[in-house]
């Protein structure tokens, strides 16, 4: 099984786990996330790393 194939296999049993219809990796290779509306998460697959990146935004910046 390809690491794509891996990775979206847990992200759909995480997706059941919290009451998501479905949750996987677009053609990129990317999948994201919001919480409370507030929260966005990202989450990138680097195959050729064999690593899964996540992005959170978790406050602004006021500048």
């Amino acid at each position: 099984m390809d690491l794509t194939s891996k990775v979206n296999r847990l992200l759909a049993e995480f997706a059941g786990r919290i009451g998501l219809p479905s949750l996987s990796l677009d053609e990129e290779g990317m999948a994201s996330l919001l919480f409370d509306e507030q929260v966005g998460v990202t989450l990138l697959l680097l195959a050729e790393r064999e690593r899964l990146l996540l992005e959170a935004d978790v406050a602004g910046i006021d500048v």
